[in-house]
């Protein structure tokens, strides 16, 4: 069974099946024929409501199982509700009520005045073997994950004397998801050009080393190993191996969203650190790079959310979801575990993206990735927008305030 049932009846109604058996009483001693159709009217308008309230609750249901609405801060949604009458009697005074979980307040009611409680009612009418769909429009101010958590319809019986009200047990559920603001990332454009930052390397990830283009004249802090001395034997002079320069198909995104201050748990400024997350992703995905996504916010099943290397729009979306997901008060990682596992578990050979909160521990730990091997960048998140910088630059301002 897919409802709980609640009868509610006013006193007028307790009043008439009280008076049922005294005008049973008086009908016994005065064999009145008008005072028995009138006790035999009282029973069958009793029975036939219970059995109509009974009869619809029975078969009353709410296909399907999930309903999810996704939305950008602005959008306006619909959150859709199917209620489906299989039986041929009308319901024609039904009242639906709804409890969206808003602990953020990422909505806003259309038409309506939105409700801090989160309880909505409406009235919904369902004629005989009939699907409705009830929408509730709703706009998205902010990020942030909405749940439908109750459902209850309350149907009148055929005389306005009782009600039942149904609360639903079923599989279907609702979630609105509102996505963080696309703020824009400046310098992922220069960074997909090959731009080594601030500090040219001699050795770079964006060149393939099974691919040589030729040769150049050797310069002062070239790597012994890329002397070409072949061609430095026909040339009488020092020659260092040219490779070809490719472009980086995988970047790995780490989000650090732990505040450096002790009085606080998260950034400060974790709506924008969130929103240049989001765009770098949408950015890679324009750019048919594949990412992975590693967030220090414990999730269902480890201590930090891990969105595996994927690309595609359907990726995108697996990102933008997990990042609508984030809340100030989840239980959160220290970084430093979670580098570890990156660390253990990725190759040297990768392109790093570091947002968030950044420390002297985290800037060490990223220098030691570079020796080895690795590219590195952070971003440093302002309202306005984001900036790419390299590792050791200054501190980024995602603290707690």
């Amino acid at each position: 069974m897919s409802w709980t049932e609640q009868y509610i009846v006013p006193k007028l109604y307790n009043y008439l099946l009280w008076s049922l058996p005294i005008l049973f009483v008086i009908l016994i001693y005065t064999k009145s024929a008008i005072l028995f159709g009138v006790f035999l009217l009282f029973i069958m308008l009793l029975l036939l409501n219970h059995y109509y309230l009974k009869y619809i609750s029975n078969n009353l249901s709410i296909p399907g199982e999930k309903v999810t609405v996704r939305m950008f801060p602005e959008d306006e949604g619909t959150l859709k509700i199917p209620i489906e009458n299989i039986t041929k009697m009308p319901i024609t005074q039904g009242e639906l009520t709804l409890f969206l979980y808003d602990p953020d307040d990422a909505i806003t009611m259309v038409d309506q005045p939105t409700n801090k409680q989160g309880v909505y009612s409406f009235p919904v009418v369902v004629l005989g073997q009939q699907k409705v769909i009830h929408r509730t429009n709703v706009k998205a101010r902010k990020r942030g994950i909405i749940q439908l958590r109750t459902i209850e319809y309350t149907i009148s019986d055929m005389m306005h004397l009782g009600k039942i009200r149904l609360g639903y047990r079923g599989n279907f559920r609702g979630e609105l998801i509102v996505y963080p603001t696309l703020i824009p990332v400046r310098g992922l454009q220069q960074i997909l050009q090959h731009n080594q930052g601030e500090h040219p390397r001699n050795h770079s990830l964006h060149e393939d080393m099974m691919m040589a283009m030729g040769t150049r004249d050797y310069t002062s802090g070239d790597p012994f190993n890329r002397i070409n001395w072949k061609a430095t034997a026909r040339s009488q002079s020092l020659q260092t191996k040219v490779f070809e320069r490719t472009t980086i198909s995988k970047w790995c995104i780490i989000v650090n969203i732990q505040s450096t201050e002790i009085k606080h748990q998260t950034v400060g400024n974790l709506e924008q650190v969130l929103s240049h997350v989001a765009y770098t992703c949408q950015f890679a995905i324009k750019n048919q790079i594949s990412f992975e996504l590693f967030i220090n916010m414990r999730g269902p099943s480890g201590p930090f959310i891990h969105l595996p290397t994927g690309t595609g729009k359907d990726h995108l979306l697996k990102a933008l979801e997990l990042l609508a997901r984030v809340s100030r008060s989840t239980v959160l990682t220290d970084c430093q575990e979670m580098l570890n596992y990156i660390q253990s578990n990725t190759k040297n050979e990768m392109f790093y993206l570091h947002f968030g909160a950044i420390h002297q521990a985290l800037k060490l730990k990223f220098k030691q990735w570079e020796l080895a091997g690795a590219t590195i960048y952070r971003v440093q998140s302002h309202k306005e927008a984001g900036q790419v910088l390299s590792i050791g630059g200054e501190l980024d301002e995602a603290q707690g305030t």
